[in-house]
């Protein structure tokens, strides 16, 4: 009988606790709401976004205007269209209140900002920025939408914080489709490639004074020599993946393809190191480096080529290699750059919980601004996600109520 009654307790206990979590969560999230209030400039859109950032965090099997409206308990999803077509109110601002609020709860030491794409299969041609193009999420050309994020990823946890949408030629050399889609005019008519997209990233990142030491990415942008020079000129250093082909200078006036270094690792230059969690466990590699070429580095900074191997692999078995191509300071250490390397990944988790749970590829908007506006809260709502996470403590019933 007497555990029985404890047993009673603890449940009590447990359910109070849940409560109390609960009633902090739905506080937390009106004080987001109050963050971006000065965005808007009117109280309806004000509160139609919070509804929409609420919306898109309800349990709802798909998350479009209609079944987001339907959560907020309005009949028809005419209000959520016009907010994210015809409502004024400042949606770059919005994007800056979200920097701002990854930094406050999320921001360490260690953090890195990382650069990476993804992609929405679309039907039709109607929707910005549709046409048939490459994308990761199936590793093959697809009818779809592209865009480019930053995520800010430390210790603490990691959330998206900025995004581009990626025009490919298809679209963006056709007036009447960027017409029609509401393409602003610097856009219009021109392709920047998904590097320099990361640049305009890098660069309000870096003017928002997010702590970070180093930007990581995979090849698409570690071959963009903007993006490399706008880091280095800024003072940051990277590790961003490279291709097998890419050439670096090994010696003054000498360059190789990157994995002609592999021969140059003795076999004691081996290390099996983690890096870090991932979809199957713990992720595991053997890792080289190579120092490169100084010339063009600022005293105290160098550049060295760091080389990922398969951990079950021989050095001349047919290996699998990932280059690495990394600026840093002198005296950084390679358990540094390969902990650099393995933040990459958190830009994957991102992207899964914030389409999963923010509906980030289920919207129904075609036009340029009404894109912006839904990953902009759809990013907002993942990261209210991920500092609750990080807020929440390993024993529940530990967590402060009130």
């Amino acid at each position: 009988m007497v555990a029985g009654v404890v047993a009673v307790d603890e449940l009590d206990a447990l359910a109070e606790a849940d409560l109390g979590l609960v009633q902090q969560w739905a506080t937390q999230l009106d004080e987001l709401g109050e963050l971006i209030g000065r965005r808007f400039f009117r109280p309806e859109p004000r509160e139609r976004a919070l509804a929409y950032v609420k919306g898109l965090l309800s349990p709802l099997a798909t998350r479009n205007g209609w079944t987001v409206a339907q959560a907020a308990g309005e009949r028809s999803p005419d209000g959520m269209q016009r907010l994210l077509n015809q409502a004024v109110w400042d949606e770059g601002g919005v994007r800056e209140d979200l920097r701002g609020y990854v930094v406050e709860h999320l921001g360490a030491p260690d953090g890195v900002l990382v650069f990476d794409e993804t992609g929405d299969i679309k039907k039709g041609r109607h929707t910005v920025g549709v046409a048939r193009q490459y994308t990761g999420v199936t590793g093959q050309v697809e009818n779809c939408q592209v865009s480019v994020h930053a995520a800010y990823v430390s210790c603490r946890g990691q959330a998206l914080v900025d995004a581009e949408l990626y025009l490919p030629k298809a679209f963006a050399l056709e007036p009447a489709r960027c017409a029609e889609a509401g393409v602003p005019p610097e856009r219009a008519g021109s392709v920047i490639t998904k590097g320099e997209l990361a640049v305009r990233m890098f660069h309000r990142a870096v003017a928002a004074e997010m702590p970070f030491g180093y930007v990581a990415a995979d090849e698409v942008y570690g071959r963009c020599p903007a993006l490399r020079g706008a880091i280095e000129r800024a003072g940051y250093g990277y590790v961003l993946e490279v291709g097998c082909d890419f050439r670096v200078f090994h010696y003054p006036g000498d360059t190789s393809r990157a994995d002609a270094l592999v021969g140059e690792v003795p076999r004691w230059g081996w290390e099996q190191r983690c890096q870090g969690p991932g979809a199957k466990g713990l992720r595991t590699h053997a890792w080289a480096w190579v120092a490169l070429d100084p010339a063009g580095c600022p005293d105290g900074w160098a550049r060295s080529l760091l080389i990922r191997r398969d951990p079950d692999a021989e050095p001349d078995g047919g290996a699998q290699y990932a280059y690495f191509l990394c600026y840093h300071r002198r005296g950084t250490t390679l358990t540094e750059l390969i902990g650099v390397a393995g933040r990459r990944w958190g830009i994957e988790e991102a992207f899964a919980i914030t389409k999963s749970e923010a509906g980030l590829d289920e919207h129904q908007v075609r036009r340029w601004t009404a894109w912006y506006r839904h990953a902009t809260l759809s990013m907002l709502a993942a990261a209210f996600l991920a500092v609750a996470r990080a807020r929440l403590p390993a024993n529940p019933t530990a967590w402060p109520a009130g």
